[in-house]
């Protein structure tokens, strides 16, 4: 750091340990930066992620009971995620691509809490399938855009797999085969 005509000029080695003293701190609070990718791997103990604002990747959940937590609402996650384990998703917001699902739960028990779900106008399949033995707990999460008809949520299981416990449709579309207490 200079000071030169009574301004205080930073260089290059300042502003990178500005950076590296960021990217330290977030991972002293075990917050994942936006640059992370969100799968995990088998070798893994902590099961639990603290997502930080910011744009990532479709992931799959594989290792049971995991958490994924985002920090905000600005934690947005494109494309469709696999829920292959038992696992809690908090505070994410999910913008499917074109035609796909923002989330496919494959025989697997899992709550979302908090969440958001966005589709586009054209996008003609449900935000949410179940596939098998699957059940799913959705709670205080909010379904935005999408076709004119069709489902939320495809569950072709039975209605009691699938709690929607207030939730906020601000779709055209029908929940589905799904029991709904308290959403609208």
């Amino acid at each position: 750091m200079s000071v030169k005509n009574n301004t205080v000029q930073v260089t290059n080695t300042v502003e990178q340990q500005i950076s590296q003293d960021n990217s330290n701190l977030l991972f002293g609070l075990d917050i994942t930066s936006n640059t992370t990718y969100l799968n995990q791997s088998n070798e893994e103990t902590d099961k639990t992620r603290q997502i930080s604002a910011g744009s990532y990747p479709s992931f799959n959940i594989d290792i049971i009971d995991s958490n994924y937590m985002g920090l905000g609402a600005s934690t947005l996650v494109s494309g469709t995620s696999k829920l292959l384990k038992n696992c809690f998703l908090s505070n994410l917001s999910f913008i499917s691509s074109s035609n796909g699902k923002s989330i496919i739960v494959d025989n697997s028990t899992c709550k979302l809490q908090n969440c958001i779900f966005i589709k586009e106008p054209q996008d003609k399949v449900p935000f949410i399938e179940l596939i098998g033995s699957a059940k799913l707990i959705l709670l205080g999460c909010k379904f935005i855009g999408g076709p004119s008809s069709g489902l939320l949520i495809l569950n072709t299981g039975l209605i009691a797999d699938v709690q929607a416990i207030g939730c906020i449709n601000d779709t055209s579309l029908s929940y589905g085969n799904v029991t709904l207490i308290g959403s609208f």
